[in-house]
């Protein structure tokens, strides 16, 4: 996975998730990998919409690949 480049996006709604996520990528590419909470107007797919309207957080890793 981390040969193929680029950005490498995860959005859900569980933090542990998000965390364990971002945890497994930096140590396997060592890069820092932050977990950041998704603003309302960045809410873009069906499930995320459900999810938002519940009144559930968003959460999102997102780290360039080398």
């Amino acid at each position: 996975m981390l040969s193929l480049g680029g950005m490498l996006q995860l959005r859900c709604n569980w933090e542990v998730y998000a965390q364990e996520f971002a945890l497994a990528l930096r140590e396997i590419g060592g890069n820092a990998v932050a977990v950041n909470k998704l603003q309302q107007d960045a809410v873009s797919s069906p499930f995320e919409k459900k999810y938002r309207s519940s009144g559930l957080p968003l959460f999102q890793v997102k780290t360039e690949l080398a």
